[in-house]
């Protein structure tokens, strides 16, 4: 592992994965740039472990998409790692559509040395209860790190989702921003740590947590964390859960769309 440390949403089924799972290592060489799609099918035997090492200055593009189908598919577990070298630049694009009876637990861990630059995306649509844990390690001067949510619940879903911006670089950056929708009996809980080392003067770090409650019988948690251990840094939380604006839903309304059509639009629009 890129870090021993790291433990994952479990640690004994963490360290399962690294001694058993099968899994594939791929390097990008210096200056090098490279497109990665990967399909994770949880129907057919698939790897569940991803090892990237990006090299100085070199760029990488990860899609990856998470999809299976079946009554007997139960659970789909996997690890990702991403070593980003100097000056290396990393965007990872995931789409989960997987069924709404499945257990979906992704581990990941990121190391960003200087002037690394790091954006992921993810789009959490299926599974029955979503466990995503992220673990970010800006360990270089001026590294970056961009990390956008977005999710759609419904009925029993349930979505839990932990991230920490380890800060130990100088000026390095992070931002974090989910964004969703709930409705039915779908729970979303959300624990964002901005965590600010010793030698991480002059960092910059952002969390932000924004859900829309489309029924009453929704759950939303949120629990922003920040930790400073230096002086000259800058951290910053929000977080909100509200209803749809009744006059913007009748506005949309009166416009010849019915009432779940409506919502549709806002809560589209909103995720756009």
């Amino acid at each position: 592992m890129l870090d021993g440390n790291y433990e994952g949403a479990n640690k004994e089924a963490v360290q399962v994965l690294v001694e058993k799972a099968e899994g594939y290592a791929i390097n990008i060489p210096a200056k090098g740039k490279e497109v990665v799609g990967i399909r994770i099918d949880a129907n057919a035997r698939v790897a569940n472990r991803f090892q990237f090492i990006v090299g100085e200055g070199a760029e990488l593009e990860v899609q990856f998409y998470v999809t299976g189908a079946g009554e007997a598919l139960t659970n789909v577990s996997y690890l990702n790692e991403y070593d980003v070298k100097e000056g290396g630049k990393v965007v990872v694009k995931k789409v989960n559509l997987l069924p709404e009876h499945v257990q979906h637990i992704e581990h990941r861990y990121t190391k960003l040395e200087d002037k690394a630059d790091v954006e992921y995306i993810n789009i959490e649509l299926g599974g029955s209860e979503n466990i995503l844990n992220y673990y970010h390690d800006l360990v270089g001067q001026e590294s970056r790190m961009v990390h956008d949510i977005a999710y759609l619940g419904n009925e029993e879903q349930k979505f839990d989702i932990s991230m920490i911006m380890s800060h130990g670089g100088k000026k390095s950056f992070s931002d974090i921003h989910t964004l969703g929708a709930l409705s039915g009996n779908s729970k979303k809980s959300f624990r964002g740590t901005l965590d600010f080392l010793h030698g991480a003067t002059a960092s910059e770090g952002a969390e932000e947590d924004t859900c829309l409650l489309l029924d009453p019988t929704v759950k939303s948690v949120s629990l922003p964390l920040l930790l400073c251990k230096e002086d000259n840094v800058v951290g910053n939380h929000a977080a909100s859960a509200g209803q749809i604006d009744h006059n913007k839903l009748f506005y949309i309304m009166s416009r010849g769309f019915s009432e779940v059509e409506a919502k549709h639009i806002i809560v589209e629009s909103m995720i756009r």
